[in-house]
Parts: C-alpha cells; structure tokens; sequence
C-alpha cells in the first residue's frame, strides 16, 4: 500500500469498525533506521 496511503487506509479501517471494535493488523515492518532506505529500494515484497 505504500507511506502514501496510510492515512486512507487506517481511515477506512477505522470508518468500518463498530464504536467498540477491534482490528487485527497483520504487518511486513523494518526497523526506524532502516526505513528511509527501504522506501528508495526494492525487496522481495516490493517485486
């Protein structure tokens, strides 16, 4: 989904839930330092 959309997408999520619902969120993640890197490179998960 890309940094780009995060807004939108955790939006919706939230826009779906009823007052007192939960989400389970399953996630690819990399560490904070590695990140900026990780957004000007492609991986496995990018291919």
């Amino acid at each position: 989904m890309g940094r780009d959309h995060l807004n939108a997408f955790f939006g919706v999520c939230s826009d779906r839930l009823k007052p007192d619902g939960v989400i389970l969120l399953q996630a690819i993640t990399v560490p904070d330092r590695d990140y900026e890197v990780h957004t000007r490179t492609v991986d496995f998960i990018k291919r």
